[in-house]
């Protein structure tokens, strides 16, 4: 692992209205395949394609290897307002973290790969997609719902801001869940999505299909 100054010579000097500028390259020795950041903003949470759970501090931007998936880590999920972080790996494990200790408990394990994470906005659950399937645990790892599986495998999470709603994109379209007041779903069809990329959940649902175009239901209906 090592650690260069960014040589983009944008970088020097004020940056420009609007623009980020780089700050520095950084050699991870492994090659990263999703990453997130604290929500504090000072500390990046990357996955490994080689197994490796790394921090990144962004003052020292000095990155720490703090434990491994067998085969590789899939994805990387931080809690908004907290120290826990999630990862979960091609061995079936999803592993919450606390950021603090660098500690970690295994709170799912299966024969699928866990693909997609998400924490809702008040950090009370984790979603974790495993092939069709979508479970909810709350922070201290315990199951907290299981919704009945979906048509096709979950390619996209994403939470309503503040509130109990979550999409879940797949082969076949979006389903809305809620769990307050009372749970339920509602599914938006679209036979031939197959969503990559950006999935917002709104009134009503978009996400990013491999046409390159957004798809949303035409029907504005309350959601109930």
């Amino acid at each position: 692992m090592s650690l260069r100054p960014a040589s983009n010579p944008a970088s020097h000097g004020a940056p420009r209205p609007g623009r980020l500028r780089p700050r520095a390259r950084i050699e991870l020795g492994d090659y990263p395949v999703d990453a997130a950041w604290s929500g504090d903003g000072r500390t990046l949470a990357v996955a490994g394609g080689e197994g490796g759970v790394l921090l990144l501090g962004a003052d020292s931007c000095q990155p720490q290897v703090i434990g491994r998936h067998q085969g590789g880590v899939l994805a990387v999920a931080w809690q908004a307002a907290g120290r826990l972080f999630a990862s979960s790996g091609q061995d079936g494990i999803v592993r919450l973290w606390d950021a603090r200790s660098l500690e970690s408990s295994a709170i799912h394990t299966g024969s699928e790969w866990s693909e997609r994470l998400a924490f809702a906005d008040n950090g009370r659950l984790l979603a974790v997609a495993s092939g069709r399937t979508l479970q909810l645990f709350d922070p201290k790892g315990q199951p907290a719902h299981c919704f009945p599986d979906h048509a096709g495998a979950i390619v996209a999470l994403a939470w309503r801001p503040k509130s109990s709603e979550i999409a879940a994109a797949g082969n076949g379209g979006v389903r809305i869940h809620r769990l307050q007041p009372q749970t339920g779903s509602r599914n938006y069809p679209w036979p031939r999505c197959l969503p990559v990329g950006q999935l917002e959940c709104r009134r009503p649902p978009a996400c990013g299909g491999h046409a390159g175009r957004q798809r949303a239901s035409v029907e504005h209906r309350q959601r109930r």
